[in-house]
């Protein structure tokens, strides 16, 4: 149960139950105005809580665990606070943490934070460059572009790995994980490769849990497994309804499934490559079917006919739309999956020109 506890002192030292645990963690908070309310948030340690600074600021203590992650902010800074005994100084004014050891989590995380900012400048950077070059046309400043982001992925992944190796077993560990996955999106071997480097502790915190438990789904609907059904609430002309994926594949036909949503930019640029196979193939051997995930019904329909989605649909209720990807253990949008007759899936991770590819390999044009 969350504590929500106001609390006015010149400095408020606040020990918190551990949970077990005998060692804490200072924290001082200075950079903030008299009577600003301060909130401290960690789910982890199962803190809510909000004090109210004075002239001096304030202090509080954490319990010392190194895979749980605190925040402290007010109406103008959030600041991370990672705990594992060194004190921890907090400056809301420049929102930052520090401590004055090199080697704690919070200087760790912080580190990693730097090189995070560092590689999305590079990106941006290169981004405007090649779209201010004139010379290229847009087809050949993608191609330009995707060419080296391609390759600085690569390099990242493997300096994120590195930080991951240092930090196995701990919240720094957890979080670079979480990024390793931000760029290798659907490559489910490389993100393996990363989750098996993660210490038990790690393993154990429960979105990697989660995100292990989706891999696992993942590998059981590869290439050449049956679909895995699901059911779901949808909104189909104003009326909540029930559908299944089975209510399309595994009919006889190919069926191309678009997993997407409505705000997902990448899913958008899909959709015309969708369309073409959808016009060019779509009848007794072939359909289409878009399925929306992690979305609000209203916000799927109206980006689906702002788009001119035309094809079959699964809306699904806000409270359903995690089930279709927990089933195919997707892990990032836009994911498409062709089925073959029977319900087998003949590809999966199918993107762009290759979209067209797969479908002519196993359709005829009608």
């Amino acid at each position: 149960m969350n504590i929500r506890r106001f609390l006015s002192a010149a400095i408020v030292l606040v020990a918190v139950v551990s949970c077990g645990r005998s060692a804490q963690t200072r924290v001082v908070v200075t950079g903030v105005a008299e009577g600003t309310p301060v909130s401290v948030v960690c789910s982890e340690a199962d803190i809510d809580t909000v004090y109210f600074a004075e002239e001096n600021g304030l202090e509080f203590l954490l319990p010392k665990d190194p895979l749980s992650f605190t925040v402290v902010q007010t109406s103008t800074a959030s600041v991370p606070v990672l705990s594992d005994g060194n004190t921890v100084s907090v400056n809301i004014e420049e929102g930052k943490a520090e401590t004055e050891s090199k080697s704690s989590l919070q200087s760790r995380f912080n580190a990693l934070m730097d090189q995070l900012l560092g590689y999305n400048e590079e990106v941006n950077a290169k981004y405007l460059e090649v779209h201010d070059n004139c010379s290229l046309s847009q087809e050949e400043q993608k191609r330009v572009f995707d060419s080296w982001y391609d390759t600085k992925s690569v390099a990242m992944v493997e300096e994120l790995n590195a930080v991951l190796r240092r930090n196995r077993n701990n919240i720094v560990g957890v979080y670079t994980f979480f990024q390793v996955m931000s760029l290798v999106q659907d490559d489910t071997e490389a993100v393996l490769k990363s989750y098996e480097m993660l210490g038990p502790d790690a393993k154990a915190y429960e979105y990697v849990a989660d995100i292990k438990q989706s891999l696992d789904a993942a590998g059981q609907t590869g290439v050449d497994a049956m679909f895995n059904d699901f059911t779901v609430r949808c909104v189909e002309d104003g009326e909540v309804v029930f559908k299944s994926l089975s209510d399309y594949v595994g009919k006889g036909k190919y069926v191309l499934v678009d997993f997407w949503a409505s705000w997902c930019g990448p899913c958008k640029e899909e959709i015309p490559y969708i369309a073409y196979v959808y016009n060019k193939y779509a009848g007794e051997d072939f359909d289409v079917l878009s399925v929306a995930v992690w979305d609000e019904p209203d916000l799927t329909i109206e980006a689906a006919q702002a788009n001119g989605i035309c094809w079959n649909q699964i809306v699904t209720v806000a409270e359903d739309s995690r089930i279709p990807a927990d089933a195919y253990g997707i892990q990032g949008i836009p994911q498409l999956i062709l089925f073959g007759p029977d319900g087998h899936i003949v590809a999966r991770d199918i993107r762009g020109e290759g979209i067209a590819e797969a479908v002519s390999r196993f359709v005829s044009e009608k």
